[in-house]
């Protein structure tokens, strides 16, 4: 059953910052600024809290690579998302649909209400932030995905870690890759350069010479 994703786009121009009260003056608790980082181009990053601890504010930033599925999922917690770079496309539903998706642009913010199912897919180098309360859990509705990174799951592939292959967006070696069997998809990040990779389907991809 589908739920009715509620997203508010907002573009942010002005930093606003709270004073901080006498409390937090006498305890010499100072303000914290975190740059958009660099390293690499996935996975995620800890901007300040801690994700892990139950009641306990967190703030996340999560890179894909351009054209990487998201597959659906939900978390325990509200999720609120800003676009930081890139653009993110967000849908809601228990199975990827690119007819369900809506763009969001840099400073775009979306909420994401507890056990929603959803899913996304990035256009270009993106990142979101991420705030809540934690925990943070990512639970896939394909509780059986396979990784290629493990060796019990390389049956599921036609391409293996350092394949050489020529995909939608150039040439680059095989450097991850997943497989819903739920969704019945496949997928792969392929790396073209230093901090450079893109994320293709099984059958949009074939061996390159080297």
């Amino acid at each position: 059953m589908r739920c009715s994703l509620a997203i508010t786009l907002v573009v942010t121009t002005l930093l606003v910052v709270s004073p901080r009260n006498a409390a937090q003056q006498e305890a010499g608790i100072h303000h914290l600024i975190v740059p958009l980082g660099k390293d690499g181009y996935g996975g995620i990053t800890r901007v300040s809290g801690d994700p892990d601890t139950p009641g306990a504010p967190f703030v996340i930033r999560i890179a894909n690579v351009d054209g990487e599925i998201v597959a659906p999922h939900w978390h325990p917690e509200d999720e609120h998302i800003v676009v930081v770079q890139g653009t993110w496309f967000l849908g809601a539903g228990d199975r990827f649909s690119r007819s369900d998706l809506r763009e969001m642009t840099v400073g775009a913010y979306a909420l994401v209400p507890k056990k929603m199912n959803h899913f996304a897919w990035s256009q270009g180098h993106t990142i979101i932030q991420v705030h809540g309360i934690g925990p943070f859990r990512i639970n896939f509705l394909d509780q059986d995905i396979k990784l290629l990174s493990k060796a019990s799951d390389t049956s599921f592939f036609k391409f293996k870690s350092g394949d050489r292959v020529r995909g939608p967006k150039g040439v680059g070696v095989v450097k991850m890759g997943a497989h819903s069997p739920l969704e019945k998809r496949t997928q792969y990040t392929v790396e073209t350069g230093p901090n450079q990779a893109y994320a293709a389907l099984e059958q949009d991809l074939e061996p390159a010479p080297r």
